[in-house]
C-alpha cells in the first residue's frame, strides 16, 4: 500500500468509528514502572485511529488537544505529544557511576534544604527570645 491508500483507509476508519462512548484510561504505576492502557472497544479503536493519523501527519501531533475527547478523566498520565521522526535518537545509558552521582546530588540537595530550614528555625527562635525579653 502506498501513503495515499493508507490515508484513505484511515479516513474511512475515522468516519466509521464513532467517538461516542470511546474512552481510554492511561495508568502509570510509578513504583512498578509500568503503564497500562485500558479502554472500551470503541476507545481502543479510536486510539488506533488517532495514532495512525499522527503517523500520517507531517507535523507534531498534540495529543493533549486532539485526543482530549478520548482520555478518561481518571487517567493519571496523558500522552502529550506524538511526533513523527525519521529516526529515533539514541538515549544515553544510565551507568552505575551516573546513578551514584545522581544519588549524591539528590542527597546534597536534601541536606542543603534541611540546613536552610534549620537555620531559619534557629533565627526565628533567637528573634522570638529577644522579643520576649523586651516585654
Amino acid at each position: 500500500m502506498n501513503i495515499n491508500q493508507i490515508t484513505d483507509v484511515v479516513s474511512k476508519l475515522d468516519a466509521n468509528i464513532s467517538k461516542e462512548g470511546a474512552e481510554v484510561e492511561f495508568i502509570a504505576t510509578y513504583d512498578e514502572g509500568t503503564y497500562e492502557i485500558i479502554g472500551t472497544q470503541k476507545g481502543l479503536l479510536r486510539l488506533g485511529v488517532e495514532i495512525l493519523r499522527a503517523g500520517l501527519s507531517d507535523r507534531t501531533y498534540f495529543a493533549n488537544t486532539e485526543m482530549r475527547y478520548l482520555v478518561h478523566k481518571y487517567s493519571n498520565f496523558n500522552p502529550w505529544i506524538i511526533k513523527t521522526v525519521k529516526e529515533i535518537p539514541p538515549r544515553p545509558k544510565m551507568t552505575f557511576t551516573k546513578r551514584v552521582k545522581e544519588f549524591f546530588k539528590g542527597m546534597l540537595g536534601f541536606i542543603l534544604i534541611c540546613l536552610v530550614i534549620g537555620f531559619c528555625i534557629f533565627l526565628f527562635n533567637k528573634i522570638f527570645d529577644i522579643v520576649l525579653k523586651l516585654f
